[in-house]
């Protein structure tokens, strides 16, 4: 069986390590540990975020409201709306920005 080699041979991924400079090294080993604590901490603050600002905005919009018009005491039937001309329509369709 023949071979063929190159000028350069390839080097283990662990020589290569053991040839950076110590603050490479350093970082190297702190990227992935940096990720997870990033990760870990994004968690923690969205979720504080959610309990102290959706979550109860989201219980007084519950207590407070009847989109669906489910509740008793609302009105039941159509919603009367005004009539309007086709012209002011028109108008305010070109208007929207």
């Amino acid at each position: 069986m023949v071979t063929t080699t190159s000028m350069h041979e390839q080097k283990k991924p662990e020589e290569i390590t053991h040839k950076l400079p110590v603050y490479k090294r350093i970082w190297e080993w702190w990227k992935p540990v940096a990720q997870k604590i990033g990760n870990f901490q994004a968690r923690v603050i969205l979720t504080v975020f959610y309990f102290t600002m959706f979550m109860p905005f989201a219980i007084l919009v519950k207590l407070f409201t009847d989109p669906l018009r489910i509740k008793p005491k609302t009105k039941k039937g159509w919603i009367e709306r005004k009539d309007e001309q086709v012209d002011d329509l028109l108008a305010r369709a070109r208007k929207q920005f």
